[in-house]
């Protein structure tokens, strides 16, 4: 089933209408299909458990372009457009839009010492741009194809929300409880993605400083104030990932998702890109106040 898929994505009708509700919804396939071209034995694991209106939606995220390509060759890309189509959507807006505007958050909270920063700003823009990406997925629902696991801890994640504001599937709703523990591992999840990250990003920067470096005069060596130590910048990022990023995303998810149910398209993908965009800006800043007040920098 989908794992805190869209608030509009209601479930099954109720027992009065019997057999003529699974006939309804089976013709409401067909047309469905037989409008994008498609034969329902092509339909693939995350796609079959679709209704009809789910189904045209994800059909038409699809249908040319890179988001349909990647869904033809790229399962966990099916399942996140299943649930929400207007994934696809969100991340261009993220990595585009949102990571720019990032930057000019850093510069912003770095003030007069940004130009003898730049080591410490490029550090900070090689991990973002990869966290951007990772932290829109995870906050994102998804179709669960974890429930028929056969590690009972494995299927317990997999039926917590991704983010606290995920709408319940049909299945069964989220309970307060739940949509607390979920908001938690969802941090860590974010967390493990920063210590990584934070350890690639440092390594790279550190190996670029030390090419420019290499060919720089030694008067302009000596100028470049020294980057962080791996072991606590990696930590650093994670600690950040659970104290800051986690909750904004999953904010932001909340919000898209009303946008998304109630305000037109135009309004809610203009919302989106205003709320990702202020995200991005805070989210830039923040780290710059979170790594000096830590001592990183």
């Amino acid at each position: 089933g989908i794992k805190g898929g869209d608030g509009d994505s209601g479930g099954g009708g109720g027992g009065s209408s019997g057999g003529g509700s699974g006939g309804d919804a089976a013709s409401g396939l067909s047309t469905v299909l037989a409008i994008y071209g498609k034969k329902e034995s092509a339909l693939t694991p995350e796609l079959r458990g679709l209704s009809a209106e789910q189904l045209r939606a994800y059909l038409e995220a699809t249908k040319s372009g890179l988001s349909g390509y990647l869904a033809e060759i790229w399962p966990a890309w099916r399942a996140k457009l299943a649930a929400d189509p207007k994934f696809g959507f969100k991340l261009l807006m993220e990595e585009t839009v949102g990571l720019g505007l990032a930057v000019i958050g850093m510069v912003a909270a770095r003030g007069k010492e940004v130009l003898n920063e730049l080591d410490f700003a490029f550090c900070d823009i090689v991990v973002g741009a990869v966290l951007n990406f990772t932290a829109l997925w995870m906050a994102a629902p998804t179709i669960a194809n974890d429930a028929q696991s056969s590690l009972a801890l494995k299927r317990w994640i997999s039926s917590l929300p991704p983010n606290v504001f995920a709408a319940s599937p049909p299945s069964a709703k989220h309970t307060l409880v739940s949509r607390c523990l979920g908001f938690l591992v969802t941090g860590m999840k974010f967390s493990c993605v920063g210590l990584v990250a934070g350890l690639a990003g440092t390594c790279i920067s550190y190996i670029l400083l030390s090419v420019r470096n290499a060919k720089s005069s030694e008067a302009s060596a000596v100028k470049t104030k020294k980057l962080p130590g791996l072991i606590p910048n990696a930590f650093g990022w994670a600690g950040f990932m659970f104290v800051s990023s986690s909750p904004r995303y999953q904010l932001v998810a909340g919000l898209e998702r009303g946008m998304f149910m109630w305000a037109p398209d135009a309004v809610a993908k203009t919302s989106s890109g205003l709320f990702r965009t202020m995200n991005n800006i805070v989210g830039g800043a923040s780290w710059v106040w979170y790594a000096r007040s830590v001592g990183l920098q």
